[in-house]
């Protein structure tokens, strides 16, 4: 579960010790992966209806740049890490790209801007749910599309390295949201729900690799461990391996909701919300 997201809270500074570095190599994917994403939002969201999008912690830009070239959309990139956003501007190649700094309960864009929001595994580090999902409704355009990639509790139990780090098991037990939690946060936004579904994704080719990426420690529930205890959980994971590496790819569940602001609701009719955190 990588979070590519709000990165406020203790323990989750994603700009620190050069996880922005590595965050690339520690959940990559390879095209056809991230496309297996990209079919099943086109089915929802058609590319003929979208021309900006607003990437919500977007982090390095992985999914930023690929949003562009599926739309061939203007990708607004926001994420509070100044250090993700420095490696997401070293490696844009587009100008349909544009980065900025912010977080989901203020983004910096204007009204009724862009016709898709997305986020991918951002939801769970939202501080505040209901002021996130005004922002999203405010910077929308009239029958904008909010489409969510996130690892949800009911997901708990496919993810291959929790048997070794029992600790960041427990942590993601707390940090996770719920599918109905996230449904009827984004519905009291005044969005509508038009699909909801776990989708199966290939995290790694085999074993080895599977090792690497975990090793990279880019997983918000493994930078929250004491270094000692990390390492152990690593050497037992790597034991495992060893003598249960059967070469076939690790596979993980994450989820994906699609919602759209229903008629006659836009960024006129929305109000920014007021106050501070």
């Amino acid at each position: 579960m990588a979070s590519e997201a709000e990165r406020s809270r203790p323990g989750l500074d994603y700009g620190r010790d050069g996880i922005n570095l590595r965050y690339d190599s520690g959940r990559w994917l390879p095209a056809e992966k991230i496309d297996l994403w990209l079919d099943a939002m086109a089915k929802h969201v058609p590319v003929r209806s979208v021309q900006a999008i607003a990437d919500i912690g977007c982090g390095t830009g992985r999914f930023s740049k690929v949003l562009a070239r599926r739309y061939r959309a203007k990708v607004f990139g926001v994420d509070p890490s100044a250090r993700m956003l420095s490696s997401a501007r070293r490696t844009a190649r587009s100008r349909r790209l544009k980065f900025k700094r912010g977080a989901a309960k203020d983004i910096p864009l204007p009204d009724g801007s862009c016709d898709l929001v997305f986020l991918s595994q951002a939801y769970h580090h939202l501080s505040d749910e209901s002021r996130a999902g005004a922002e999203f409704k405010r910077i929308l355009k009239p029958r904008g599309f909010l489409c969510i990639r996130n690892s949800t509790i009911e997901n708990l139990g496919g993810y291959l390295y929790h048997r070794f780090f029992p600790d960041a098991l427990r942590f993601c037990r707390k940090l996770l949201p719920s599918r109905a939690r996230v449904t009827r946060a984004m519905r009291n936004a005044s969005f509508d729900l038009t699909f909801r579904g776990a989708i199966r994704q290939v995290f790694a080719e085999n074993h080895a690799e599977y090792a690497r990426k975990i090793g990279l420690r880019t997983c918000s529930d493994l930078t929250v461990l004491p270094d000692r205890q990390f390492r152990a959980g690593l050497r037992r994971l790597e034991a495992h391996f060893r003598e249960h590496d059967t070469g076939e790819p690790v596979r993980e569940d994450i989820d994906l909701f699609v919602f759209r602001l229903p008629a006659g609701l836009h960024a006129a009719t929305t109000e920014r919300p007021s106050g501070s955190d």
